[in-house]
C-alpha cells in the first residue's frame, strides 16, 4: 500500500467525494479536521464524539481535531461536499483507522491523498480520478 494524491479533486463531479468518504467509511474509525480561524461550535454530533488528538502520526496537513467515526459523525461528514470543507470552519477532513491515514486533504491545495494498493489505485482512475503522484511522508 501506498499513498497517492489526487491534486486536481475541484475539477471532479461533486459525487466523487461521497465515493471516496463511502469507501473508506468501512474502516475507518477516526475522523479530523483542521479548525484554525473559526470559534463556532462543532455540531453536536462531533462535541459528544471529540477525543484527544495524537501526535506524531502521518498527517497531509495539521489536524486541530479529532473523533471518533459514530453514527451520528458519519451523518454530518456526509451531508457536506468537498467544497464545504474548503472554508475557514472546518477545514482538511481525514479519515483514519485508528492512527493509519486512509484518505486526507489539503482543502486549500486541492489535494486529496488516498491509501491505495495499485488494484484500488487503477480502479478508481478508470472512474475519472486522478490517483497519480506518489505520496511520502517525511
Amino acid at each position: 500500500m501506498k499513498y497517492y494524491c489526487n491534486d486536481n479533486f475541484d475539477d471532479l463531479p461533486e459525487k466523487a467525494w461521497q465515493l471516496l468518504v463511502d469507501r473508506v467509511i468501512e474502516s475507518a474509525t477516526h475522523f479530523e479536521v483542521s479548525r484554525t480561524f473559526s470559534k463556532a461550535p462543532f455540531p453536536a454530533a462531533f462535541t459528544a464524539a471529540e477525543v484527544p488528538l495524537p501526535e506524531n502520526i502521518n498527517r497531509t496537513y495539521a489536524a486541530t481535531n479529532r473523533f471518533l467515526l459514530t453514527p451520528e459523525v458519519i451523518a454530518e461528514v456526509k451531508r457536506k461536499t468537498y467544497k464545504d470543507w474548503d472554508n475557514y470552519d472546518s477545514e482538511d477532513p481525514a479519515f483514519y483507522q485508528e492512527d493509519v491515514l486512509l484518505l486526507g486533504t489539503i482543502t486549500h491545495e486541492d489535494y486529496v491523498v488516498m491509501r491505495l494498493d495499485e488494484k484500488d489505485r487503477t480502479e478508481l482512475n478508470s472512474q475519472g480520478f486522478d490517483f497519480w503522484c506518489e505520496w511520502n511522508f517525511n
